[in-house]
C-alpha cells in the first residue's frame, strides 16, 4: 500500500509523514514517501525531500537512485510548464547522475543517456553517450551511428574526435560525396596526404561536374608533394577517366612539368 500508485496514496502520504516524525532518520521511508508525493503528482515536494535527502546521504546506491530521481522530477516539472529557463537546471541534475548511472552489470548506462540527452537536445551529452556507448559495445557501430558522432563532435568543437570519427568513415562503402568532400580538407589540415590523395582520386573518377573534377584532380596532385610515380599515377587516371579537350591536355602537361617530369610530359 505505502508504495503503491492510486486511492490509497494521500493515505500513504499521510501515515509516511506521521512516520517519519518517530523515525526521521529513516531513508527508506523518505524514499517511499518520494515516490507518493510523486505519484500524487506533488512533484516540488518530491523534489525538496529528494534534495534533502542527497545531502544527508552517503551510500553511493542510494545516491545513484536519487540522483537520477532529482532529474526525472525537474524534467517533469519543465514539460509541465514548458519554462525554458529551467533547461540548464535538468542539464546540470542530468550531468549529476552521469557518475552513478551504472547498470547491474557494472557497466555505465550509456543507452539511458542517450535517450535523455536526445529526447531534450543537450547534443554535448548526447556525444558523450554515443561516443561512449561505441566504446563500450562496438558490435553496434555501423556508418549511421559512427556519422552522428562524427556530427556532434563537429558541433561541440571537439575537432579531434571529429577527424578519427571521418577516418573511420571513410572506410564505408555507403558514405556519400558530401562527407567525402568534406574529408578532403580535414585530411589535409592533420598532413594526411595519401588518404587526401585516395578521397580526391575517387571523387574526380566518381564526379559528373567538370569544375568538381579538375577542382578534385587539382588536390589529388597537391596531396601528391611533388611525388614523380604518384603524380603520373593520378594524371593516368585523369587520362584515361574522360574524352580529353585541350584544356584537359594543358592541365596534365603542366602538372608533369611543374614536378620536371619531361619524360612524362612527353
Amino acid at each position: 500500500i505505502l508504495e503503491g500508485k492510486g486511492k490509497n496514496t494521500d493515505l500513504s502520504i499521510n501515515y509516511l509523514e506521521s512516520m517519519l516524525l518517530y523515525y526521521p532518520d529513516s531513508v527508506k521511508l523518505k524514499r517511499i514517501l518520494i515516490k507518493n508525493y510523486d505519484y500524487a503528482g506533488e512533484k516540488k515536494k518530491a523534489l525538496a525531500l529528494t534534495n534533502k535527502l542527497i545531502l544527508e546521504t552517503e551510500d553511493e546506491d542510494v545516491l545513484g537512485e536519487l540522483y537520477k530521481t532529482e532529474y526525472l522530477l525537474n524534467k517533469d516539472i519543465y514539460f509541465q510548464s514548458s519554462d525554458k529557463i529551467l533547461l540548464p537546471k535538468i542539464k546540470e541534475k542530468l550531468y549529476d547522475y552521469f557518475g552513478y548511472a551504472y547498470d547491474k552489470s557494472g557497466e555505465l548506462d550509456y543507452m539511458f543517456f542517450l535517450a535523455e540527452a536526445t529526447q531534450m537536445d543537450f547534443p554535448d551529452l548526447k556525444y558523450i553517450a554515443l561516443d561512449g556507448l561505441i566504446k563500450q559495445s562496438p558490435e553496434l557501430a555501423d556508418y549511421a551511428l559512427e556519422k552522428e558522432v562524427f556530427r556532434l563532435a563537429l558541433r561541440v568543437g571537439d575537432k579531434e574526435s571529429a577527424y578519427k570519427y571521418l577516418l573511420r568513415l571513410l572506410e564505408y562503402d555507403e558514405i556519400e560525396n558530401e562527407i567525402k568532400s568534406y574529408a578532403v580538407s580535414y585530411l589535409l589540415q592533420h598532413n594526411e596526404y595519401d588518404k587526401a590523395k585516395e578521397v580526391s582520386t575517387w571523387l574526380f573518377l566518381n564526379s559528373k561536374d567538370r569544375n568538381e573534377i579538375s577542382n578534385y584532380f587539382n588536390i589529388a596532385l597537391y596531396a601528391t608533394k611533388g611525388d614523380i610515380n604518384s603524380t603520373r599515377e593520378i594524371v593516368s587516371l585523369y587520362r584515361n577517366s574522360r574524352e580529353l579537350n585541350t584544356s584537359d591536355i594543358q592541365i596534365m602537361l603542366n602538372s608533369l612539368l611543374q614536378i620536371g617530369d619531361t619524360k612524362g610530359a612527353s
